[in-house]
């Protein structure tokens, strides 16, 4: 595992050259004024003009930016990019994660998770699985999911795929990676993680030991003794017992988050605040920096 942080810029102390409007005339009365404070003033007014302000460009290096990819087999995903700031070319490379919603649902609903998850340090990419949201299928597949045969569902893997290799080329350390599934996405995230050995951690939201014919149990068997995290709603009952017998059977490390309510996928997510930071704090333990400070964080362990 590899340490992850980003050096502290330094800050511009005591000059406000913000607080001030240069003004023609003000302009003047420094340069006729040269005392030492002027000079100073100046000096920060030329860094200015040069670096094009003193706030910090990380907000905008940090924006999230849609984007399409093309998998093998000719589908386009649309997906959405949720990026870390990277100082330089020599700096730690952040950890990535790709997100996947469950059946009928869209890239859309995890930008609360990844904007969370800049915050630790995490860059991510959400996607719009084939016959979702603005993204196609692919060759030889029926044009809408309802027609879908676990066949044509297993081909989701071609997406991640796709999804991975657009985050290793946006600067994501290749070393720590992780997938993040809701529902179904969780079931095709583990399909694809148990022939990927890429990705050292899996999350999966509501798991299923069986969502569209495809076998969690034996892909959890397939997965190893890489670390996974199953998170449910105890009013979930299916996702709960689910949960639970991934956990037993699994041969690698396996926790399990419950939390009160029925919400399933990502509304479980958007339902529960303290689902969002225990999730990102288990990641940050495996593939992330351990030291990362995440905003209202709980004890991990134990039901809420």
């Amino acid at each position: 595992m590899r340490p992850f942080g980003e050096p502290r810029r330094p800050r511009l102390e005591p000059i406000m050259v913000s607080r001030h409007r240069l003004t023609s005339k003000r302009a003047a009365l420094l340069m006729t004024t040269p005392n030492r404070g002027n000079i100073l003033l100046l000096a920060a007014l030329c860094l200015l003009l040069l670096t094009g302000g003193c706030g910090d460009p990380a907000p905008e290096r940090r924006t999230p930016r849609d984007l399409t990819f093309h998998t093998e087999d000719g589908a386009e995903i649309a997906a959405t990019f949720y990026p870390v700031s990277i100082p330089d070319e020599s700096a730690t490379r952040p950890p990535g994660l790709i997100l996947l919603h469950g059946l009928g649902g869209r890239r859309g609903h995890w930008d609360v998770f990844a904007r969370r998850a800049q915050e630790a340090g995490f860059q991510s990419i959400a996607i719009d699985m084939r016959a979702h949201g603005d993204s196609t299928v692919g060759d030889d597949q029926p044009p809408r999911r309802q027609d879908f045969s676990r066949e044509h569902w297993l081909r989701v893997t071609q997406d991640i795929r796709g999804a991975k290799e657009t985050l290793l080329e946006h600067g994501s350390d290749p070393h720590n990676l992780a997938l993040v599934g809701a529902s179904l996405g969780g079931t095709l995230a583990l399909s694809h993680a148990m022939d990927d050995w890429d990705f050292h951690a899996l999350v999966m939201v509501s798991p299923g030991l069986d969502y569209q014919g495809i076998d969690a149990e034996e892909a959890i068997v397939e997965y190893g003794n890489r670390p996974s995290l199953f998170v449910t709603s105890r009013g979930d009952s299916y996702s709960t017992m689910s949960a639970q017998e991934l956990k037993r059977i699994a041969p690698g490390q396996a926790e399990i988050r419950e939390y009160r309510g029925t919400a399933h996928g990502t509304d479980l997510l958007a339902a529960s605040p303290q689902a969002v930071q225990q999730v990102l704090l288990w990641l940050s333990q495996i593939i992330g920096d351990e030291t990362v400070e995440l905003p209202d964080r709980i004890p991990a362990g134990g039901a809420l």
